[in-house]
């Protein structure tokens, strides 16, 4: 199955569970997580029961809501709050790109302290991502960035479900699904370095760098001969000496001789003749000494692909090999009409 189609689906059974289930906030942290944290993981996502552990808990650190990955390892840790906790501003928009954590401290301290829970459960556990969720809010970062300091770390802010369902469903499933985590797939985005500008090229270290290229005045003497010969030799493939000196006969081969075989069969199915008759490979001179002999013009198929040397064997042909055979043929053709 693609990604395309697995996020098509997952978005159906985000917009059919939005429909039936609104989370309130009357609800505690048990009922968010029983009637919809639950359902988004299960049953849009498709988490595998198996790959999830709920409870978990960890030394001097406390109990953790969710755990995923297959064990013993673990990928990613979701700290789950009461739908009546707020982890971005009412009203706030967030681009469907990572922000700053230090961005979302400053603007939510809830957010900022829930976060930073589940940053330590992940770090306890060895996971790579970790998240929280009221329900209607999902924020996922990464657990640990090398040299870079928690307020610059970034994090995917998804502050809706109107704006999981209408605008961020894509990145949503991409930072939460099974096939994202075990692809390891939002760090591509969560890692700064991935936002840094290429490094500048070595070349730039060279004092006087860049300068106007200085080419070798003997090479531009030769290469303007060079061309005039090829230009001349390029027009001139007709004249007999050039073919006589630098044409290269080719020798059949078994396969040249199976591939004529075929095509031939393949022409002239119906020919029972051709069918049963072996393809032999001949010089050119016995194939035009039998048009010679014969009473009538009989035809000759040349095969080959294109811009393997058709044209030119025919000038070599009627220049070189054959010359004397074909002067007799076209002499003879002139004494018959």
């Amino acid at each position: 199955m693609t990604t395309e189609w697995l996020a098509d689906d997952a978005h159906r059974a985000f917009r059919e569970l939005c429909d039936t289930v609104t989370p309130s906030e009357d609800w505690n942290e048990a009922t968010t997580r029983m009637r919809f944290i639950d359902a988004v993981l299960f049953k849009v996502l498709k988490w595998d029961a198996s790959d999830v552990t709920s409870e978990r808990y960890v030394k001097d650190v406390g109990y953790l809501d969710y755990e995923f990955g297959s064990r013993p390892h673990c990928s990613l840790v979701l700290e789950a709050k009461r739908e009546g906790a707020a982890f971005v501003r009412p009203g706030r928009e967030y681009p469907p790109k990572p922000v700053p954590f230090g961005l979302i401290a400053a603007e939510c301290k809830d957010a900022a302290a829930a976060l930073t829970q589940a940053q330590n459960y992940a770090n306890q556990r060895g996971a790579r991502y970790s998240a929280i969720s009221n329900g209607r809010q999902w924020l996922l970062s990464m657990t640990f960035v090398p040299n870079q300091s928690i307020e610059d770390r970034l994090i995917f802010v998804f502050e809706s479900l109107e704006a999981i369902q209408s605008k961020k469903f894509r990145e949503f499933f991409e930072c939460f699904s099974p096939m994202a985590i075990q692809t390891n797939l939002p760090s591509g985005r969560l890692l700064d370095a991935r936002r840094a500008p290429a490094p500048a090229k070595l070349s730039t270290t060279i004092n006087g760098y860049p300068i106007a290229a200085d080419r070798n005045v003997l090479a531009q003497a030769v290469g303007g001969v060079l061309q005039l010969v090829w230009d001349s030799i390029d027009g001139d493939q007709d004249n007999e000496l050039f073919l006589k000196n630098c044409y290269i006969p080719s020798e059949p081969s078994e396969e040249m001789l199976r591939t004529a075989h075929t095509l031939l069969s393949q022409r002239a199915s119906t020919d029972e003749r051709l069918a049963a008759a072996s393809v032999k490979s001949a010089t050119r001179k016995t194939v035009l000494e039998h048009q010679e002999r014969s009473d009538r013009e009989q035809p000759v198929v040349i095969l080959g692909r294109i811009g393997h040397g058709k044209s030119t064997f025919l000038k070599y042909l009627r220049h070189v090999e054959a010359k004397d055979i074909l002067t007799r043929l076209c002499r003879k053709c002139a004494l018959g009409s």
